[in-house]
Formats: structure tokens, sequence, C-alpha cells
């Protein structure tokens, strides 16, 4: 695929993001992070800053150093990430809601729980109007919220 269509054509580019995924799921993060990096900076080149795909390769980037418990470095990725996607996707898109619903993961893993509550709260809320309040994600949204409540 390189060959025939360069290391930044969306098609490379995609197919390096769906490799970073397999090592993922391989606990092989290191190798993931690195292209995860790499499809990053393919598409801020290629597709410029407000493609949906480079936003959601930032959103893949934080995700991955959250993983590997890198939070000063996901932190300020997912802020861009939601902070972006809001502007270019609206607030209630799928994507955001998303970044929303790890920004919130994160900031209860840093202890910040007054910040985490809102963005727990702005994503179970717009899941649940797009997705219905039975669906998988809206539910483990609902549940992260209710520990959230609950700690100390």
């Amino acid at each position: 695929m390189v060959q025939q269509h360069g290391h930044l054509h969306a098609k490379t580019l995609t197919l390096m993001n769906h490799q970073a995924l397999a090592y993922r799921d391989m606990d092989k993060t290191e190798d993931a992070l690195q292209l995860y990096r790499e499809v990053h900076d393919g598409c801020k080149q290629t597709l410029g800053m407000q493609h949906p795909y480079t936003l959601a390769s930032i959103s893949n980037l934080a995700n991955i150093l959250f993983e590997m418990d890198r939070l000063d470095e996901a932190r300020p990725l997912l802020e861009e990430a939601l902070e972006r996607q809001s502007e270019m996707l609206g607030s209630r898109h799928l994507d955001t809601l998303q970044t929303a619903h790890s920004l919130a993961l994160l900031l209860e893993e840093q202890g910040e729980f007054d910040k985490a509550e809102p963005l727990y709260i702005r994503a179970y809320e717009g899941q649940k109007s797009s997705l219905g309040p039975k669906n998988p994600t809206v539910l483990q949204t609902a549940v992260n919220l209710a520990g959230l409540k609950q700690a100390p």
C-alpha cells in the first residue's frame, strides 16, 4: 500500500491506524504508540488539523498514552481533541462525547472529580439521547458517573 499510494496517503494512514490497534490489542503498547504518533503526524500534514480523521488520531494517541499511565502526556491531547471536536463536529457528535468520556476518566484518575463530573454528565446525556438508554456505551458511562459520585 505504501509503494502504491505513498506514506501520507489516506489509505496508508488508515492501514497504519488499524495496525496500531492490532498492536494495542496484543499489548504491544510501545509499537502502537509509535504508529499512532506517525498516523497523527501524517493526518496533520495531509488532511489538516480540522479533518475528522486528524481529530480521531489525536484521541487515539491520547488514549494509548492514558493506557500506558502517561496521564500528563494524554491530558493535553484529550483536551485539544475535545475542543477541536466540539468546534468541528459539534458537542453532541458521538466522537466528541467519547472524547469527553475519556477525558472524564483521566481527570477522575488524577483525582479531579469536580472537573470529571460535568464531562461524564455531558457524555452520558448526549450518548443517551443519540443511542438510547440501554446502549452498552451509555450504560458504561452511567456506571462511571455513578462511581464518581460515590468517590470520597
